[in-house]
């Protein structure tokens, strides 16, 4: 008895002719960021920092803070590291604000099909302790005034890991559904 199976298909990819490649750029129109901030992005910088009230972080190698607006991580920098080989050039900035030139920055939060409250960036977050090192965690707190209490945990260690642990306190009188995440 003979069974007639086909063999299963490759996937073909077509041949694409080099001319209608476009053109590898040159160093000098290299699209590849700068992470070297110019004075004028500096100052751009440090205006966003003021925008909102901050928690520092000092621990012997990160120094920063964190937004209570929204509660993340958005200004992170590395003493005793520097932009180029003269200690004058500045620290190099792992992190800054979203309203910077060059903003990235750590964000976590919440998602559900809940009609509940959640934080946002928007949200004012309020804290346990004026700055967070490796021996002195930093607890954020927010009431949504609607029966969620929404708490988020920042530790770091003495190198450079950050932890953070996010709660909530349902208050209310039915279950709610709701996922964290971290960006």
């Amino acid at each position: 008895e003979s069974t007639n199976k086909s063999a299963p298909t490759p996937n073909v990819v077509p041949k694409i002719p080099e001319s209608s490649l476009p053109p590898v750029p040159t160093q000098s129109e290299s699209k590849t960021p700068n992470l070297i901030l110019p004075l004028h992005q500096k100052t751009k910088r440090a205006a966003a920092l003021k925008t909102s009230p901050r928690i520092l972080i000092d621990t012997a190698r990160l120094r920063g803070s964190i937004s209570l607006r929204g509660g993340t991580i958005d200004d992170l920098s590395l003493p005793g590291y520097f932009e180029t080989l003269d200690k004058n050039s500045g620290e190099i900035t792992l992190l800054s604000p979203k309203e910077s030139n060059q903003g990235y920055f750590a964000s976590h939060g919440w998602s559900g099909n809940s009609k509940q409250k959640l934080p946002d960036s928007n949200t004012l977050w309020s804290s346990n302790n004026s700055k967070l090192s490796a021996t002195s965690p930093v607890v954020l707190s927010w009431n949504n005034g609607a029966g969620l209490i929404f708490k988020r945990t920042y530790e770091v260690d003495e190198h450079y890991m950050f932890t953070v642990k996010q709660t909530v306190q349902n208050l209310t009188e039915s279950a709610i559904t709701l996922y964290p995440y971290g960006l």
